[in-house]
């Protein structure tokens, strides 16, 4: 359901076709590092377009994907050592958060590809995350609408304050 900016929530109705093309769309973008070598973990909730799709994504190249929940993350993160993660997608706050808790911190540093959205992510959490990680945010856009993404900001051609090119037709 969508809410859009100011009216009602109402359905959405999204395709398996609209899914796939999506997840296709943003493979080919972020340069193919999608693929049966890679492990994500979705914190973001399964009733949100964006765990879903995220789920869906990694899952359709092949690779693993680890359920858990930001509190997890924070409060328990040896719980997440045993998997070989690479991935995370999120939000700014949920980065800032992680910003906060050096067990967790540790236990991303090793990973590749760090997918944000759902609002600006500031220079200051660009700076820090990269000092951190060594590896920048990837802003997107998207919308419930639109089976989530619109557009993503590849880490091979990485813009401030950005969200990236708008994916393919």
């Amino acid at each position: 359901y969508t809410s859009g900016t100011s009216d009602r929530p109402k359905g959405v109705v999204l395709t398996h076709c609209n899914l796939s093309s999506n997840h296709q769309q943003t493979r080919h973008i972020l340069n193919d590092q999608l693929d049966e070598s890679k492990c994500g973990l979705c914190v973001i909730p399964l009733q949100h377009i964006v765990g879903v799709s995220f789920c869906l994504m990694l899952l359709s190249a092949g690779a693993h994907v680890v359920l858990s929940t930001l509190a997890e993350l924070i409060t328990k993160p040896k719980n997440l050592q045993q998997y070989p993660l690479n991935i995370l997608a999120g939000i700014p706050s949920f980065y800032n958060e992680i910003l906060q808790h050096d067990a967790t911190a540790h236990l991303i540093k090793n990973m590749e590809l760090f997918l944000c959205g759902g609002s600006f992510a500031s220079r200051t959490l660009q700076e820090k995350w990269l000092s951190l990680t060594g590896r920048n945010l990837c802003e997107a856009f998207g919308l419930s609408e639109t089976a989530a993404l619109v557009s993503v900001n590849p880490p091979q051609r990485f813009r401030v304050g950005s969200v990236g090119v708008v994916l393919p037709n």
